[in-house]
């Protein structure tokens, strides 16, 4: 029972160990920007060897998200699946808590969204 109770200490250590890369959606969850981050994290997480959690973290237009992001350490461990808000933020809210284009860089476009009003 020991060997039991110290193995499952070293493997808690090991999991503590690992990163974890967040991906955060400055928006509700159940929105398509979730609905994309939660439909690739799992396999992103497999390609780089490590856990991906999805973050939802909305309010303000999604400035609330995006700052947090814009003051995570610059380590590549925490993403934004950001949307055209993100550059357009500038234009609607007088001060930002980030600037939409110094603070961030680009990695990959994951594609466009078509909407239509029945």
């Amino acid at each position: 029972m020991r060997w039991a109770l110290a193995a499952l200490a070293l493997i808690s250590a090991l999991a503590q160990a690992q990163p974890v890369t967040r991906i955060v959606v400055p928006f509700a969850a159940g929105g398509v920007q979730d609905i994309v981050a939660r439909s690739f994290n799992a396999e992103l997480g497999a390609l780089l060897g490590r856990t991906v959690i999805v973050e939802n973290r909305a309010g303000a237009g999604g400035t609330i998200g995006t700052g947090s992001v814009a003051k995570s350490a610059p380590d590549g461990q925490t993403l934004i699946l950001a949307a055209a808000s993100h550059t357009i933020a500038g234009s609607l809210y007088s001060r930002l808590p980030y600037d939409p284009l110094k603070d961030f860089t680009p990695i990959a476009h994951i594609g466009n969204v078509d909407y239509v009003l029945l």
